[in-house]
């Protein structure tokens, strides 16, 4: 029995050593459980956590809050090239008195700033190239800001505590209607001093962004978790995130707004409203969980704040298709871009969650909706997205900015998960693209920009309905039609209320291209019936084959401005579908082989050997409900290797699982190395690439000689072994 047992044990390391001996010679891919610190739980204030990033990085939220004029490098000086770094504003108001606004200009950050510390990420180009060479610059930002001085009964800008900050993007552009208005209407309501915001271009094209920040930032997830996997520690990781330096900025430009309004003998001890859009209203996002000072977030198209979900569907989606008639190539290379840049970052992401590696849970932990949420400290949320829809310009169709840039309904999964946070939100039809040839009564972000500024003076939300509910059934009329019942639930109190559904149905998967402009395509509204105002419903006749996108839209009258606008207070649905159509291919999938057979294990030459597959794929997570859970997967190639060189190749159809055979006939003797490879052509990204490949050995003929087979001669050896001694 001893004797017996030695022998295992034996033949158990031999097994072993072989098993693991491939391994031994490969290098190990780095792998942070922790960082440098030995921490493990991190969230949204990593960011700015001196005890988690070190003494090498000062300047936490308390330290940016209380800077100084000098600690921001405040300079005042001309930032639109007009000569004048301060001037005035005077109009003519509705009321028949006359305005006049101070304006102040200046700029603020660059170098020197945050301990001679620079900001570093990855640039595109070396992105889409495969490199993780980091690039570092400084940022400077231009501030412009908006004081009131007559006939205000309130003298030095004392205001009312309160005041508005707008992200601008770039520098404040004050010959754009759009901000004369905003300052002009918000100066005349509300009596609050405004600052204006933004970086100068510089700071995007030193990374070879030409087309603003729009391209740059949520691409830059994926340099997190590059730098995350090659080694990189916790703060440089994910100061590279392009998030991070926008939502810093955001907290230095309200510390500079308080000081200079302290300065010009104000305060804002009441709080401000704190706006942007896009990048920016993402970071609004952000900035309403870390600065208190901000008791309300105007966060304008933002679409893709759940970065785990809705990056799913910008993954299978990520829009604009190639446009033809684009005589610039601008917008119609955005597909390929984006595609170059959107892919990789579904890959990481869904790669983490189904292995739940370390990686992806320091990533989730600071940037997923989940983990944020619970800190969020704003008092309300305004926010606003859009359809997509663009417009035919001078004969050239021009998506809008969120049809550029993110697929319909990837915001969807951010607003269901909004618990226990009051806020609003305002879809539009057309964005601030075409605010020249659309009344601002039209634009939503504006009107609800205006009823956040109410609600900032007021703290009523009363004032403002909520759509709570909506719901649908179906009901068959034939074999071609149906009736889409739909009823909402709308919380308010008060009258006019308005209630209306928008619904368009598509012939694909690309709801920004032309084919919006026109019908049967083009978004329309029906206004709902109710007989309480408070539950509304409404029936429509829909193609069963047709796929349809549909929200709830409800308003009530806002602020009414003679000669400007009547505004009003907005609020929709999260965006949904019906019949919607099956996605190209499901990116959460891994293929692998099961078990494989072959007819002749110990062929001669020029006999046939059958090697027959078994391939299965396995799909981890569901990314959209409904009948189109897990389409077909299509054009999935395999190969067969017979020493390194490819002699066969297979395109399959699989749902789930699906047998390959190959035909092989050997024309020389020996060992020959036999590999099966699944999806060599990556038709379907995968999260897991390494179990794509089957390999095994075939003897043809003599026996080879000793030297090149040690494996097998230790095999063979081990099968002596077994049987010489009888045991099992």
């Amino acid at each position: 029995m001893c004797e017996k047992n030695i022998l295992r044990i034996i033949v158990l390391l031999i097994v072993l050593s072989l098993l693991t001996f491939p391994a031994n010679h490969g290098s190990e891919k780095n792998k942070i459980g922790k960082n440098e610190k030995g921490l493990t739980n991190h969230n949204i204030y990593s960011l700015f956590d001196r005890s988690d990033l070190g003494d090498d990085y000062p300047y936490d939220i308390n330290t940016i809050k209380n800077m100084t004029l000098n600690d921001l490098n405040w300079t005042q000086q001309d930032i639109d090239g007009d000569g004048n770094s301060t001037w005035f504003i005077n109009f003519t108001a509705p009321d028949g008195k006359n305005y006049s606004i101070r304006v102040i200009e200046g700029t603020f950050g660059g170098k020197g700033m945050l301990g001679e510390d620079n900001y570093t990420m990855i640039p595109r180009e070396n992105l889409q190239n495969g490199s993780i060479k980091p690039k570092t610059i400084h940022l400077k930002h231009a501030a412009a800001l908006f004081i009131p001085e007559k006939p205000y009964n309130i003298t030095n800008c004392t205001g009312y505590g309160h005041g508005l900050f707008v992200n601008t993007h770039d520098v404040p552009d004050l010959t754009k209607p759009y901000y004369q208005i905003l300052i002009k209407l918000f100066m005349y309501e509300f009596d609050t001093p405004i600052l204006l915001a933004g970086e100068f271009k510089q700071n995007w094209e030193s990374f070879n962004f030409t087309h603003g920040q729009d391209s740059i930032t949520f691409p830059s997830a994926l340099a997190s978790l590059l730098a995350l996997e090659n080694g990189y520690n916790i703060s440089g990781s994910l100061k590279m995130f392009y998030i991070y330096p926008l939502v810093r900025m955001n907290l230095m430009a309200h510390t500079l707004f308080k000081d200079l309004v302290e300065y010009y003998g104000g305060n804002l001890s009441n709080g401000i409203l704190s706006e942007g859009a896009s990048k920016q209203g993402y970071a609004g996002w952000l900035i309403s969980m870390l600065d208190n000072r901000v008791k309300v977030a105007e966060c304008d198209y933002m679409q893709i704040e759940d970065l785990i979900n809705s990056t799913r569907r910008y993954y299978t989606d990520w829009g604009l298709p190639p446009i033809q008639n684009s005589s610039s190539g601008e917008w119609a290379n955005y597909s390929n871009q984006i595609e170059s840049l959107m892919v990789p970052i579904g890959e990481s992401l869904l790669s983490g969650m189904a292995n739940e590696s370390s990686l992806y849970n320091i990533f989730s932990e600071v940037w997923d909706i989940g983990h944020q949420i619970k800190y969020i400290k704003s008092n309300f949320l305004s926010i606003t997205g859009g359809l997509g829809v663009g417009r035919y310009i001078n004969g050239e169709y021009k998506p809008s900015h969120d049809g550029v840039y993110f697929p319909l309904g990837s915001e969807t999964p951010f607003l269901k998960k909004l618990k226990n946070v009051e806020w609003r939100y305002g879809r539009d039809y057309v964005g601030l693209d075409f605010l020249g040839s659309v009344p601002i009564s039209e634009i939503r972000s504006m009107n609800n920009l205006f009823a956040a500024a109410e609600f900032l003076l007021t703290n009523n939300l009363s004032i403002w309905p909520k759509v709570e509910n909506v719901s649908i059934s179906m009901e068959n009329i034939n074999g071609s039609y149906e009736y889409l019942n739909v009823t909402a639930t709308v919380n308010y109190t008060g009258n006019n209320l308005t209630a209306k559904l928008w619904y368009a149905p598509s012939s694909d998967r690309r709801w920004n291209d032309p084919e919006h402009t026109k019908e049967p395509y083009k978004w329309k509204n029906i206004t709902m019936n109710t007989s309480d105002n408070k539950t509304f419903f409404v029936s429509l006749i829909i193609n069963k084959s047709w796929m349809y996108g549909y929200y709830v839209e409800a308003y009530v009258p806002g602020i009414n401005i003679p000669e400007y606008a009547q505004l009003y207070r907005y609020d929709s649905s999260p965006i949904e579908f019906i019949n919607e159509y099956p996605y190209v291919s499901n990116g959460s999938c891994d293929f692998y082989i099961s078990n494989y057979t072959v007819s002749n294990s110990n062929p001669n030459i020029d006999d046939y050997v059958w090697i027959n597959m078994s391939i299965n794929v396995s799909r981890v997570h569901t990314w959209f409900e409904g009948p189109y859970i897990n389409p077909p997967l299509e054009n999935i190639q395999v190969e067969m290797l017979v020493d390194g060189v490819v002699l066969g190749k297979k395109n399959i159809t699989i749902t789930k699982s699906a047998n390959v055979f190959f035909l092989w006939k050997p024309s020389s003797d020996g060992v020959h190395d036999i590999q099966i490879a699944v999806n060599t052509n990556k038709v379907v990204y995968e999260y897991n690439y390494t179990n794509n490949t089957t390999e095994f050995l075939i003897q043809v003929g003599n026996v080879p000689e000793i030297g090149g087979y040690l494996p097998i001669i230790v095999g063979v050896l081990v099968i002596f072994i077994i049987k010489k001694f009888n045991f099992s």
